[in-house]
C-alpha cells in the first residue's frame, strides 16, 4: 500500500507541476524576472512547490473518508484557499509595499484556480476507489468560526510581531507603522473565518483520534502555505521570504492544529477507524 501510495504522489506531483505550468501560459506572459540573489532559478521553485503540494494532498487522501469526486473536490478547494486565496488576500492588503500589479494579482488567482481544478480531477481519479465511511459529525457551527477567528488572530500576531522585528522584514515594511490596527484586526479576524473552511473540511473527512486529525489539518495549513514562499519572485527578497517561512511555518501549525481541535470537540464519530 505504502508503494501505490509513493506512486500516487509521483503522479500527482507531475500533475500539479504540469498543470500549472499550463494554467500560467495564459496569464503570466508578462511575468517580472525574479530579483537577483534567489537560491534556486525558478522552475526549481516550481518542482519544489509542486512535489510539497503532492505529498500533502497524498497524506490527507490516505486518510480521507471520501473517495472519487467528493475527495477531488473537496482537496481541491483546501488546496486553493491555502496556497493561494489566502495569501492573495494578504498580498492586496499589503501591496504598498510589495507593489504587485493588479492584473498580476488577479491573474495570480486565475491561474491558480484552474492549475487546483485540474489537480482535484486528478485526485479524483488516482482515489477513485477504497474504504469510505460517513463523515464526522460537527456541532457547534454557530460559536465555533468566530473562535476560531479569534485563535488565527493571536497565533498570526504572535508570529507577526516575531516577524516584524528581523532587520530583513522591518526594513522592507516600510509602510508597516503606518497600518491601522483596527484595519489590520478586521483583515485577520477575516482570514481567521476563512481558514475555517479548509479547517471544518479536513475535521469532517480525515480519519483518527483527534490529536492525529489536528496534526494532519496543522501539516498542511503550515506546509501548503510556506511552500509558495519557496517561488523566487521579483516583489519580496529571498531573505524576508525567509522569515515569514519561519513565521508561517510555526504558527499555522500551531493554529491548524487548535483550529482543528476546536472543530472536532464536542463531535459525534460515525466510524470504528476513528475510536483511539
Amino acid at each position: 500500500m505504502k508503494g501505490i501510495a509513493f506512486i500516487k504522489a509521483a503522479v500527482l506531483a507531475i500533475v500539479l507541476l504540469a498543470a500549472g505550468m499550463v494554467a500560467g501560459l495564459p496569464f503570466h506572459w508578462d511575468v517580472v524576472p525574479a530579483a537577483k540573489g534567489e537560491p534556486w532559478p525558478i522552475f526549481t521553485g516550481l518542482v519544489l512547490v509542486a512535489v510539497i503540494g503532492a505529498g500533502v494532498l497524498t497524506v490527507l487522501a490516505e486518510r480521507t473518508r471520501w473517495r472519487g469526486w467528493k475527495l477531488g473536490l473537496a482537496l481541491a478547494l483546501v488546496l486553493f484557499l491555502i496556497e493561494s486565496g489566502l495569501s492573495e488576500i494578504e498580498a492586496a492588503a499589503f501591496n504598498n509595499d510589495l507593489k504587485i500589479p493588479l492584473a498580476m494579482l488577479v491573474n495570480g488567482t486565475a491561474s491558480s484556480l484552474i492549475r487546483d481544478l485540474i489537480a482535484g480531477v486528478a485526485i479524483a481519479l488516482l482515489w477513485r476507489k477504497g474504504d469510505t465511511s460517513p463523515a464526522r459529525l460537527l456541532r457547534g457551527l454557530w460559536w465555533k468560526p468566530p473562535v476560531i477567528a479569534v485563535v488565527y488572530f493571536v497565533c498570526y500576531f504572535t508570529a507577526g510581531l516575531w516577524a516584524f522585528a528581523q532587520p530583513a522584514t522591518h526594513s522592507f515594511y516600510v509602510h508597516g507603522p503606518q497600518i491601522s490596527l483596527v484595519f489590520l484586526s478586521e483583515l485577520e479576524l477575516g482570514r481567521g473565518l476563512v481558514w475555517c473552511i479548509p479547517a471544518y473540511g479536513l475535521a469532517r473527512g480525515l480519519r483518527g483520534p483527534g490529536w492525529s486529525i489536528a496534526l494532519l489539518t496543522g501539516m498542511a495549513f503550515s506546509l501548503l502555505m510556506a511552500d509558495q514562499l519557496l517561488l523566487p519572485n521579483a516583489f519580496m527578497p529571498w531573505p524576508v521570504r525567509c522569515v515569514h517561512l519561519a513565521e508561517i511555518g510555526v504558527s499555522n501549525l500551531v493554529f491548524g492544529c487548535l483550529a482543528s481541535l476546536v472543530w472536532i470537540s464536542g463531535s459525534t464519530s460515525r466510524s470504528s477507524a476513528d475510536r483511539p
